[in-house]
């Protein structure tokens, strides 16, 4: 096998994004050289960890068509920063695709995914290598024709609704990152207009220190969506609270994946959508 020798690339992302709705893959491995060898079958999720500068491989035979490699990312514990690549490879050794996918992030945790097309049936491998910290993945390869909106891996698996008829909004609990229930993905069914989204936080403990989280815009598919749409909040103190302006141009679903940046403090949250006051 060919060992990767290329610097990694930078993508911002997010992630966000998956309990997926794609099933989980038994996680049997053989061990060629210094990689570790996975089977991967299209629409299931592969599940590992890696080490630092580790490297996995998975196996997969991909008929012609149209596919999406996703990977969601978290650094083991939720601490540190995030970076990988990913490249495609024939079974002969040549290369398929180099940097299919690649995540260069400050935060711990990462959904990066990028499209595939395959002209003819190839049997394939994907070679993943993990950055200076130790990750923990959850790899999948959907077809097109049956891709559908995927949860972030490592959160709650539920998507939670919430709506304009939601005077006071939505509450719950944000624990620390590391814990799945650090990420939670909310969901709103809108008309085409402008919206004030907010997010008030209170610090699980009331003590007087950096309150650090993110909401980020989803599409569709549970991706990071373009143009980018992120209300970042870090303010020192044991309560924040932020908004910032969604326009929509068209109605349908909208979703979001508020996230706890802080590794000490879990939060008690609201969410929540308005018109903007005339």
């Amino acid at each position: 096998m060919l060992r990767l020798l290329a610097p990694f690339a930078l993508l911002p992302l997010l992630l966000v994004l998956t309990r997926p709705v794609a099933a989980q893959s038994p996680d049997a491995t053989t061990v060629v050289g210094n990689s570790t060898v996975a089977k991967a079958e299209i629409g299931v999720t592969v599940s590992f960890q890696l080490a630092a500068n580790q490297t996995r491989d998975l196996s997969i035979a991909l008929p012609a068509g149209g596919y999406t490699v996703q990977s969601d990312i978290r650094a083991t514990g939720g601490r540190g920063a995030i970076q990988m690549r990913a490249d495609l490879f024939k079974s002969d050794g040549t290369v398929a695709q180099n940097y299919i996918l690649s995540a260069n992030e400050t935060r711990s945790i990462a959904r990066v995914a990028k499209p595939l097309t395959v002209k003819e049936p190839i049997n394939a491998y994907l070679r993943i290598k993990n950055g200076n910290k130790p990750a923990e993945y959850r790899v999948t390869i959907f077809s097109n024709e049956k891709r559908s909106f995927a949860p972030f891996s490592f959160s709650s698996g539920n998507v939670e609704s919430f709506s304009l008829t939601d005077d006071n909004g939505k509450s719950g609990k944000l624990e620390k990152t590391g814990d799945d229930n650090a990420n939670i993905v909310y969901k709103a069914e809108l008309p085409a207009g402008e919206y004030r989204v907010y997010v008030l936080l209170k610090n699980g403990s009331d003590k007087n220190e950096n309150i650090t989280a993110s909401l980020l815009l989803l599409d569709r598919y549970g991706i990071a969506a373009k143009p980018d749409w992120r209300l970042d909040i870090v303010q020192s103190g044991s309560e924040s609270r932020k908004e910032k302006t969604l326009t929509l141009t068209e109605p349908g679903e909208v979703y979001f994946l508020l996230t706890n940046d802080n590794s000490v403090e879990s939060y008690e949250y609201t969410i929540g959508i308005q018109k903007p006051v005339l």
